[in-house]
């Protein structure tokens, strides 16, 4: 009994070890100006060495599927932890999550090759040799990646509905998109988590040249420039939006538009029309994606566009089909 009570207090030590060097390397992050949270010493590197640490420090004689998981305890109260902090927005902390278990575990299953796991002796403890120098893995990685670029890629979203109605019904409805009322939102796991509505689009002037203003909740507002204009066939534009003027409680600082991580470019409505009297409806976006590890936050971009592009097009469905 005395042995079992000794094993769980290391468990129980190793977690309270565990979260505040989590949230002290998230801190350190961002106290130098040399080091960045958006980096994959932060995202990558921190959970596998927090996994590696909590499945070394684990008592070995608790089993390998114990010693592979539990690091997933200690990640998940370090996010935790952030969030209670407010160091990180409902966005980031879910785009994060994923990865970072996917680490923990990684961390786990390395900690198992180097300590195996010890059956029948309850006289074994952590091992006696603690690799201190994992601790700093995080920050090194983080010093050297931000010696090189950013890079920058662009990405596009394409989206479609069909609609019971002609093209001259379906062109006036994008042209200018009224108030959104309450009523026609649809709810969606992107704004569960912190992004705003698309509330209306208003222009100024036809042709190329003009001036769209669409406006999301939270005060973000973009200016949108058509770049082509063809009647009940084709609007296109240019998109820019001040990153100033969006409130730090709308969007997390880190996935901000038009921000140094992620901005939306253009946009283009396309009616494409049928013999029977329907039309599909093509709504695409350009956006730009600079972070170290494009290929994993661009399944989150493109799903965020294709959420927003969906739900404006099913707004515009609505409002041509009960128009026709």
């Amino acid at each position: 009994m005395r042995n079992q009570t000794r094993t769980w207090l290391i468990v129980g030590g190793t977690l309270a070890l565990g979260v505040p060097y989590g949230v002290l390397v998230r801190l350190l992050m961002v106290t130098p100006p040399w080091m960045e949270v958006l980096s994959i010493g932060f995202l990558f590197v921190a959970p596998f060495v927090i996994g590696f640490l909590t499945g070394a420090a684990a008592p070995r004689q608790m089993g390998v599927l114990f010693r592979l998981f539990f690091p997933c305890a200690t990640v998940g109260l370090f996010v935790a932890g952030t969030a209670l902090l407010a160091l990180e927005g409902a966005i980031c902390i879910v785009m994060m999550l994923p990865v970072a278990l996917v680490m923990a575990v990684s961390g786990g299953a390395a900690s198992l090759a180097f300590f195996p796991v010890v059956k029948d002796d309850w006289r074994e403890g952590p091992p006696r040799k603690p690799y201190t120098a994992l601790l700093l893995a995080p920050l090194l990685v983080g010093f050297v990646e931000t010696r090189v670029p950013l890079p920058d890629e662009t990405r596009e979203v394409w989206s479609r509905i069909e609609i019971a109605a002609d093209a001259p019904t379906v062109w006036a409805e994008i042209v200018q998109v009224p108030l959104i009322a309450e009523h026609e939102r649809r709810p969606g796991f992107f704004h569960d988590i912190g992004f705003p509505y698309p509330l209306e689009a208003r222009i100024d002037g036809e042709g190329v040249g003009a001036v769209r203003h669409a406006s999301f909740e939270g005060g973000i507002l973009f200016e949108e420039v058509v770049t082509e204009w063809v009647p009940n066939e084709r609007l296109a534009f240019t998109i820019d939006v001040d990153p100033d003027s969006i409130p730090t409680t709308t969007l997390d600082r880190h996935v901000t538009i038009g921000g140094r991580t992620f901005d939306t470019l253009e946009g283009v409505y396309r009616i494409e029309t049928h013999p029977d009297g329907f039309v599909t409806l093509h709504l695409g976006s350009r956006h730009r994606l600079s972070t170290r590890f494009n290929a994993y936050a661009g399944l989150w971009t493109d799903a965020v566009m294709a959420s927003i592009q969906e739900e404006i097009l099913q707004v515009i469905h609505d409002r041509a089909e009960a128009a026709r």
